[in-house]
């Protein structure tokens, strides 16, 4: 049972990436919950399972993150909708996607996905832009079904990809891109966690404590551990400037990424 302990330790850090980034928590929870599964003997699809409990765990983590956001007034609600409504669609598609490819090439996509946006990310960081045509609400809900796609086919909450567009294409400043994330991850991870885990039930593993794809007993460990975490990390993200922020947010996605490749 080690891996208990690990969870609710795991799960405060993701709690603190969450409410520090806007971004889930997913890159986190994801590869945590892989190490995890991999040790169960009655799991046969840990990459699958790993997926739909990092995205039950991120569901009821932006519950929380939304309600402390709120307290500051960064969250823009019209974009987060806009968003959020084609990121449903997107959820649903990602959802059922991530069952036709086996675990290795989901696991090799997902880390190359995230380097690619760190690295954009960081070499972006001094690009103050303001747009004088910021993506009209169709374009807005278009990003949002691959931005939704995205997070339930790799688990992530999908603000890896929204809240670098957030600030690149709708005009929101970083703290109000991280807060406006983290209202469109509520919606999406909604969404996922229904898609992965009823996916697997076509599939079930010979492990306690599972539904499908979902692991209630992990999910909940690690939602303890971020209880904590959600809360201190939207508050130190009030007190961090927009550089020093990015760069973070660049050199964790790299680090998770390796972290994923080399396991």
């Amino acid at each position: 049972m080690i891996w208990a302990p690990l969870t609710l330790i795991f799960g405060l850090a993701a709690g603190l990436v969450a409410g520090f980034f806007g971004i889930g928590g997913g890159i986190v929870f994801v590869p945590t919950y892989l190490e995890i599964l991999s040790t169960f003997p009655g799991v046969h699809a840990p990459m699958q399972m790993a997926v739909a409990t990092s995205q039950a765990t991120i569901f009821c983590t932006m519950l929380l993150a939304v309600r402390k956001h709120r307290k500051y007034g960064g969250i823009q609600y019209k974009t987060a909708m806009r968003v959020g409504v084609g990121g449903i669609f997107g959820a649903i598609i990602g959802g059922y996607s991530n069952t036709v490819i086996d675990g290795n090439s989901l696991r090799f996509l997902f880390v190359g996905l995230i380097i690619l946006v760190a690295l954009k990310t960081f070499l972006y960081r001094h690009v103050e832009i303001e747009r004088s045509n910021p993506h009209t609400p169709l374009k807005q809900s278009l990003a949002g079904v691959f931005i939704g796609a995205f997070a339930g086919f790799f688990g992530a909450g999908g603000g890896v990809l929204g809240v670098p567009y957030l600030l690149r294409y709708c005009n929101l400043k970083v703290h109000d891109a991280m807060a406006t994330s983290s209202a469109i991850i509520l919606i999406t991870s909604s969404v996922a966690t229904t898609t992965c885990a009823l996916s697997g039930l076509s599939d079930p593993q010979d492990v306690p404590f599972s539904f499908g794809y979902l692991h209630y007993g992990i999910g909940a460990l690690g939602f303890a551990g971020s209880l904590i975490g959600v809360q201190l990390g939207v508050s130190w993200a009030r007190k961090v400037s927009r550089d020093k922020l990015i760069i973070a947010l660049s050199v964790l996605l790299v680090v998770v990424a390796l972290r994923v490749a080399l396991r």
